[in-house]
């Protein structure tokens, strides 16, 4: 695991942590993490990528706010990751990140990359406007009636998983993507009926081990399906 320092307009500079692959590979994913930053559960999954082949990058969406989060599921660092998010612009971020995206292809020689996102993260999918995404997926992306227009113009290939007892994204939302993507080339719904916001990590109530198998799993197929490996 190396630390790549990516310099960014206004004199800021941003964190990123890059895995290479464990085999010759250009590609790349970009991993976006729940409000709780580069914990234990995004480095798992960080682990899982570079062994299909991926080289990784984990940056640090709160920069801006705080040069490192590493937070906990428990009460306090809850509390603290709630707090960094309603202090974050989600705007801002995807700018930020397209940036970030363009110096860290830069300073790793590749060209192209994909996304993956998780809650926070998977909101933030909708909103990545970089040239060089390949393919993009999310996890239970919040916010979706207020970014609808932002999915719908999604141009490459993309994935959104959907928990169907989400507190954070009600069914009648969903209802609303689903109808909104209808007859889309690009952009696929998967919904899992009886789990809840958070599903695919273990360390928190809502996981479910086979939702999130599944998931994994359409995923592999999906990546297969557009990169030619796995």
């Amino acid at each position: 695991m190396q630390k790549l320092k990516i310099s960014l307009e206004g004199n800021l500079s941003a964190n990123v942590l890059y895995l290479p692959a464990l085999r010759d590979s250009d590609q790349v994913l970009l991993l976006l993490s729940e409000i709780w930053g580069i914990n234990q559960h995004i480095l798992e999954i960080a682990e899982q990528y570079v062994n299909l082949g991926f080289h990784v990058l984990i940056p640090n969406v709160f920069f801006r706010q705080k040069e490192t989060v590493c937070l906990d599921y428990d009460e306090q660092d809850t509390q603290t990751a709630y707090h960094l998010y309603q202090q974050l612009d989600l705007v801002q971020a995807a700018t930020d990140l397209d940036q970030i995206m363009d110096q860290s292809l830069k300073m790793i020689g590749k060209t192209q990359i994909h996304i993956l996102g998780f809650c926070m993260g998977g909101t933030l999918c909708y909103l990545l406007k970089n040239a060089q995404i390949k393919t993009r997926i999310a996890y239970y992306g919040s916010k979706i009636g207020q970014y609808l227009e932002q999915i719908q113009s999604i141009q490459q290939p993309t994935i959104i998983h959907l928990a169907l007892n989400d507190h954070l994204i009600g069914l009648e939302e969903i209802d609303h993507l689903k109808k909104a993507v209808q007859g889309s080339k690009n952009i696929q719904t998967f919904c899992y009926d009886k789990v809840g916001h958070g599903f695919n990590c273990p360390y928190r109530a809502n996981y479910n081990k086979v939702a999130s198998e599944l998931a994994y799993q359409t995923n592999l197929s999906f990546l297969k399906n557009f990169l030619g490996e796995r």
